[in-house]
């Protein structure tokens, strides 16, 4: 029941924000005798709606990175906007279909914004499409990254296999942008693995301080703290800066408690790639 509250939950429609539904078509899917009961994203990828958004996201701008967080609008614009092309009009639009939802809402403004993982899944996906197509990546590199973003899914992978796929998305995601900061070289890899079907946060707020990189399973929970190294700097001792502060704030261990893996990355400006990469302990 969590998971699913989790997956599919989030749906609120009515003026108060306080009534959540969940998206019936995933439901009904999930439910289904001939199914398998898996946790996919049925309403993004069987129902169609993947070309509706795409064709109006497309129409009002693309997909942007903001997406991802909630706006507040006019409640007066949200509800009577006649213009395509305006910003209201458009979150109007996308939550009418269902890629936003009411999320809070006072007298005079309506805060909006995505409703759970399964459209947290539909935007990090449209949203590096959109990124590959504006870098002409050709299919080779990008069905060579895809898959090793199944390294992920195996319990045992080495922190040589994760390397490997963080240093792929960047070749794929950026590489006409130069990765400067920390949050840029975490919120890359987020997007890409997100947009791949996994459950993947960046800043989750720890006992002291937040962990850069939180992957969440049903039976386990990966850690990923990450510095950057620049000119001049020594790999090292940002890897082992990296290791204590996971260390002290003892990141992870949280309820519901699963077992947890954790490791320390260093990314190197110059390089851009991620450099000595360990992992930090079994958990």
């Amino acid at each position: 029941m969590d998971e699913l509250r989790r997956h599919y939950d989030g749906y609120c429609f009515d003026k108060k924000a306080s009534v959540h539904v969940y998206q019936p078509w995933s439901v009904l899917q999930f439910l289904s005798p001939d199914g398998c009961h898996e946790f996919s994203d049925y309403w993004f990828q069987d129902s169609g709606m993947s070309s509706l958004l795409d064709n109006f996201v497309r129409f009002t701008g693309g997909v942007t990175a903001g997406d991802c967080s909630t706006h507040s609008i006019d409640w007066n614009s949200f509800v009577m906007n006649t213009d395509l092309n305006s910003p209201s009009n458009r979150l109007a639009i996308l939550t009418q279909c269902g890629y936003f939802t009411i999320k809070k809402n006072t007298d005079k403004r309506v805060r909006v914004g995505l409703p759970n993982l399964e459209l947290r899944h539909a935007w990090a996906y449209l949203l590096s499409n959109r990124i590959r197509d504006a870098n002409h990546i050709p299919d080779e590199l990008t069905d060579s990254v895809d898959d090793a973003s199944q390294v992920l899914r195996k319990p045992d992978f080495s922190v040589e296999e994760l390397t490997v796929l963080f240093n792929g998305i960047y070749k794929v995601l950026n590489s006409k942008n130069k990765i400067e900061t920390e949050y840029a070289a975490c919120n890359t890899p987020a997007l890409y693995c997100l947009g791949s079907g996994y459950d993947v946060r960046t800043e989750v707020p720890e006992k002291g301080g937040r962990a850069d990189l939180t992957f969440e399973f049903m039976d386990r929970r990966i850690i990923i703290e990450m510095k950057c190294v620049r000119e001049g700097e020594l790999a090292e001792r940002k890897l082992s800066e990296a290791e204590s502060q996971v260390l002290a704030h003892d990141c992870g261990c949280y309820i519901p408690v699963k077992p947890l893996r954790r490791f320390a990355m260093v990314f190197s400006v110059p390089l851009q790639k991620i450099v000595p990469a360990k992992e930090i302990d079994a958990g």
